[in-house]
This record gives C-alpha cells, sequence and structure tokens, in this order.
C-alpha cells in the first residue's frame, strides 16, 4: 500500500512540475531563462523551485557577478498565474535587486512593483 501512495503523490508532484512549465513557456520564448528544481529530501516537506531570469553570457558572469536587469512588468502577467495555480501552497516570492533578494511584500510596500527594474524572480512553494 505504501507503493502505491507513494506513486500517487510523485504523480501529483510530477503535473505540478508540468503545470508550472506550461505557465512559464511563453516566458522562455521571449528568451527568459525559467529553472524549475523540486526539492524533494526525506522527513521535510516536498518543495519546489521556479527562478525566472534573463540568460547571461559568460562575459557578465565574469564581470558583474549578477543577472541581467529586467523589468518585473515583462514577467509580471506569468508570475501572477503562477500565483493564481499554485494558491496558498507558495511559500513565498523573492525579487533579486543587485545580488540581494527580497520578499514580494516589502518591494511592493517601497517601490512600485511594475516599474522595479529587477535581477530575477524566484517562487518557493510546497508540492
Amino acid at each position: 500500500m505504501n507503493h502505491i501512495q507513494s506513486k500517487k503523490s510523485f504523480e501529483s508532484v510530477e503535473q505540478a512540475s508540468d503545470v508550472v512549465r506550461d505557465i512559464c513557456i511563453e516566458l522562455e520564448d521571449k528568451g527568459f531563462k525559467v529553472v524549475h528544481h523540486n526539492n524533494l529530501r526525506p522527513n521535510t516537506p516536498d518543495t519546489a523551485d521556479v527562478l525566472i531570469s534573463i540568460p547571461y553570457s559568460d562575459f557578465q558572469v565574469h564581470t558583474t557577478h549578477s543577472f541581467p536587469l529586467f523589468k518585473y512588468s515583462d514577467v509580471e502577467e506569468v508570475v501572477e498565474r503562477l500565483k493564481d495555480y499554485l494558491g496558498d501552497k507558495i511559500i513565498s516570492v523573492k525579487f533579486k535587486i543587485s545580488n540581494t533578494w527580497y520578499l514580494e511584500h516589502l518591494l511592493i510596500n517601497s517601490h512600485s512593483s511594475q516599474a522595479q527594474i529587477i535581477n530575477a524572480v524566484q517562487i518557493h512553494y510546497i508540492i
């Protein structure tokens, strides 16, 4: 019976991963890099991360040690769809600005989020 239950959980993890990838596919078509990583560890809640950024060249890595900049408004619609789909499973939404990660509510409270220039967006959630 445990084998059946673990297979069922695995299928739901795969299904969630597929839906997240489908939601993000338009960003990849626009040139964004989308990395989805499942964190499946024994004795801990299963979580996953989605990281949205712009691919960078070797030159940029060695000179700036940071992801290239883009406007949050360029990815906002997809981020909102991810938030709608994941709902209360979201642990955190973070924005990277100049090598520092900010939680979403801190960014929104201190700046107009749409006009914000960022390096990356990360959504961490429970599977």
